[in-house]
């Protein structure tokens, strides 16, 4: 197990630190760095975060390059390995076990969330550990298992409130498939429910009063849900064969409890453990945002529920070939996962490289939504040309829609610059370049920057450079200007000159 954990270690190092800050790390990025104090103003990011938050912080204090903040989510992956192994090995003879590890890491979620300065990869060690720890001591009704049980379920409530849906699924497994008395092992999982609930009630209090969450889930339907569920082991659906991977591994997963449910016995206790910590978390969060409008259908809020794939491909993997038919399919994947745009967001690091250029050095950066803060977290020097934007965290700087055109902020804004680069945080398809139309929400802006020059394509982001009227471009530096933005990556960047620029 060692070895294993070694070579996923070493699988997960390499490109670690190659992808640039995603939406999701970027709020990781802002608060890092800062005195505590400070540190507890992120509230507004995410409430539900601010245990990690605090964590990556204290982490922060040694570096706070790129690698560094990765590494706690590729260290806790790694230990996952042998815990998944020991967890496999309860169920299954002891080879088992090496093919749950093997599954795992082949498995392109698991390299995307082990790379990322995200509390997900953290999710998944404690989430396995405390299945283990219960697993382990479902014959012990002592208040010592109890307690140790307790004690993995709160750390799992802080580092990611949604994962608590873990106890459902033991008490399902309690309930269906007891390995020795049916009532004493469901009350041993309600005890330390109860016990994780009153232990984490100030906290979830805190978290009602303000809940963030992702503020856009996808509509709950079934075609939605099926995307969803492929990400939970893809990760990320492209190239096109991270599909292909997606429906590989919950095939596998599938057959899995099958053959461990018609073993019987301990494997079919395996069995129903695999599909419920597969199926309930989805559901369950699900129903929620069906009842409540709380964010649910999200492949990253179940990603705790991964180390199943393993377990449940355990059954079913009686011979290597199948594993290497999973490596090959998330092959593509693996390799775009360590590319730059890697964490899922396209074109941070060539926009913020692109900013920096002679045309644009001086101009003022509009963004829709909270994308400043991808672009801050990749070039931190982005923030003195974001003259309207919202971060509560470091300095409460003013909101667009809070500094009205008659605002000081916003006459500041207009003296101060001449060109804008407004960026929209609506994605258009690659194969068509966006008009002045598009721009929707610089209408405010756009009376300061009257002179649409150019429109772009900008990784499937509307990208758009405009001016004030005294500051108009001609037609020379307007043809000058779309060569060097479209010169970036001419497969993902069109440019046109804007009607009237």
């Amino acid at each position: 197990m060692t070895v294993l954990a070694l070579t996923g270690l070493a699988l997960l190092l390499a490109g670690s630190w190659r992808p640039a800050w995603s939406r999701d790390e970027s709020a990781t990025a802002m608060v890092v760095g800062r005195p505590l104090h400070q540190v507890w103003r992120s509230w507004a990011f995410d409430p539900a975060l601010e245990p990690f938050y605090l964590l990556v912080n204290l982490w922060a204090e040694v570096s706070m390059s790129e690698f560094w903040l990765r590494l706690p989510a590729i260290l806790a992956t790694a230990a996952t390995l042998p815990v998944l192994a020991a967890l496999t090995s309860r169920f299954c003879a002891p080879p088992a076990g090496v093919f749950a590890v093997l599954l795992f890491v082949l498995l392109p979620t698991t390299s995307r969330y082990g790379q990322e300065a995200r509390p997900y990869a953290l999710t998944m060690l404690v989430a396995t550990a405390a299945v283990l720890s219960w697993v382990t001591d479902r014959a012990v009704h002592g208040w010592a298992a109890t307690l140790r049980l307790t004690v993995l379920l709160v750390v799992l409530g802080l580092l990611h409130a949604y994962a608590l849906v873990l106890v459902l699924v033991l008490l399902t497994v309690a309930l269906l498939a007891p390995e020795t008395n049916r009532r004493q092992e469901t009350v041993a999982v309600l005890r330390a429910g109860v016990l994780t609930v009153v232990a984490l009630t100030p906290f979830f209090w805190v978290l009602s009063q303000d809940p963030v969450g992702d503020p856009n889930p996808a509509d709950l339907t079934p075609v939605n849900l099926a995307v969803e569920l492929l990400r939970l082991p893809a990760g990320v659906l492209r190239p096109p064969a991270a599909p292909l991977v997606g429906v590989a591994a919950l095939v596998l997963a599938a057959c899995g409890v099958v053959v461990g449910w018609r073993r019987g016995g301990r494997p079919r206790s395996g069995a129903v453990l695999a599909a419920s910590w597969l199926v309930i978390p989805p559901a369950a969060l699900c129903l929620g945002q069906a009842a409540r409008d709380a964010p649910g259908l999200i492949a990253r809020y179940w990603t705790h529920s991964l180390p199943a794939i393993g377990l449940a491909g355990a059954f079913a993997l009686q011979a290597a070939a199948i594993l290497v038919v999973v490596g090959i399919l998330g092959l593509p994947t693996q390799l775009a996962i360590r590319s730059a745009h890697g964490h899922g967001d396209r074109g941070w690091r060539q926009l913020t490289a692109l900013l920096k250029q002679p045309e644009l050095s001086g101009a003022a950066v509009l963004v829709e939504g909270s994308v400043y803060r991808v672009l801050v977290a990749n070039e931190p020097g982005l923030a003195n040309r974001m003259p309207l934007v919202l971060d509560p965290a470091p300095s409460g700087r003013i909101h667009p829609a809070i500094a009205r055109p008659a605002s000081v902020q916003f006459r500041a804004m207009a003296s101060s610059y001449d060109v804008a680069v407004l960026l929209q945080n609506r994605q258009i398809l690659l194969t068509r370049t966006p008009h002045d139309g598009d721009f929707v929400a610089f209408r405010a802006e756009r009376k300061v920057f009257s002179r649409p020059a150019v429109m772009c394509n900008f990784f499937g982001d509307g990208l758009g450079i405009a001016t004030t009227s005294s500051a108009r471009l001609t037609p020379a530096e307007v043809e000058h200007l779309i060569r060097v933005l479209t010169e970036v990556d001419p497969q993902q960047v069109q440019c046109v000159a804007a009607e009237g620029g």
